[in-house]
């Protein structure tokens, strides 16, 4: 059974998440900002364990973006795609929705500027904003989700595009 962990600020929850790791415990990072949190909606990012994505082990911090548009998210894809950090990150589509992870492995701080830079470009949410950290600590047993090997990139997305049709968002 999962359990629940609250931290307010970003380093912590990391940190935290880590440690879980270390031991073999899969995670989830859910951060939410204060209109996510006064809507009861869904995370604004999310970091998992990254081997929860590349199904290698790997327990180091993936920043994990996944937007599924019968949750309301186009807004924030097309401003992410909008940022220039979304070169950077890595592009694959699970179950029909187009997801994007950036592994930072045990670096904290990296994950923590990527994190606050996403925060304020695609969230609205600038620095110093009160956010909600909540870190789901999964156990031993990895996410199934994704099949081993990772996510299938023969399924990618063409970011050059910019309309829900052409992207691969769906619209139904």
């Amino acid at each position: 059974m999962p359990a629940y962990y609250l931290f307010d600020n970003i380093p912590e929850a990391l940190s935290f998440a880590l440690g879980l790791g270390a031991k073999g415990s899969s995670y989830i990072v859910n951060i939410r900002g204060p209109e996510e949190v006064i809507a009861s909606k869904a995370a604004a990012i999310q970091v998992v364990s990254a081997t929860a994505i590349l199904g290698n082990g790997d327990h180091g911090l993936a920043i994990h973006l996944a937007f599924d548009s019968l949750s309301d998210t186009d807004e924030e894809f097309f401003r992410f795609l909008g940022t220039k950090v979304s070169r950077v990150l890595e592009s694959y589509v699970w179950q029909d929705i187009p997801c994007f992870y950036f592994n930072s492995g045990q670096d904290i701080e990296a994950a923590h500027w990527l994190l606050n830079h996403l925060l304020e470009r695609m969230c609205g949410y600038p620095c110093g904003t009160k956010l909600e950290c909540e870190v789901i600590d999964e156990g031993g047993s990895q996410r199934q989700e994704i099949p081993p090997g990772g996510p299938d990139r023969h399924q990618g997305l063409d970011l050059s595009l910019t309309t829900k049709e052409k992207t691969g968002v769906r619209t139904s």
